[in-house]
């Protein structure tokens, strides 16, 4: 019999406790290399300090001069010259572009939270819009004046507001 592994719920995920490893202070809205993937820096983070990098999202960020960049297309970040690139050549993947970008535009928009795989050009699936999509919502006998609270079941639920 194959052995259980189990897990406990910790945070959401679109923005991680990263650790400033450097002896300079990260400022809030630098893109930052996590190896297979980047994020950008919430906050400012002190050396030896943790802060908040968020993971998920659009973000408009430097690019490459010279380049066309169309919606979709899978960019890469390139630390050397911190500009984001169509060229994945040992750069880290940053995402795919959220909207176009023409040649003589210095910042492309970036959708960091679904980098596509190494090779592929195609955007991230589409895109939720309806609370009844989440897999963390868990909607029952809705009627006005109701909120989502969240519970340990790590589910959204809605319930009755406060004095209502």
């Amino acid at each position: 019999m194959a052995k259980t592994s189990m897990a406990s719920y910790v945070q959401r995920g679109e923005a991680l406790d990263y650790p400033n490893a450097t002896d300079a202070v990260i400022p809030a809205g630098s893109v930052v290399s996590l190896t297979s993937r980047i994020g950008v820096a919430g906050t400012d983070i002190a050396p030896g300090a943790i802060g908040s990098v968020h993971v998920m999202g659009v973000f408009s960020i430097d690019k490459a001069e010279s380049e066309d960049i169309k919606i979709g297309d899978a960019v890469y970040f390139d630390a050397d010259t911190g500009k984001i690139t169509k060229t994945g050549d040992g750069k880290v993947p940053a995402g795919y572009a959220a909207a176009d970008s023409a040649t003589e535009n210095t910042t492309v928009l970036v959708n960091i939270g679904f980098p596509p795989s190494a090779g592929s050009s195609a955007p991230a699936p589409a895109a939720k819009t309806k609370l009844s999509e989440l897999d963390d919502v868990e909607i029952s006998d809705e009627s006005d004046g109701q909120v989502l609270t969240y519970d340990t079941s790590g589910k959204w639920k809605n319930k009755a507001a406060a004095g209502a």
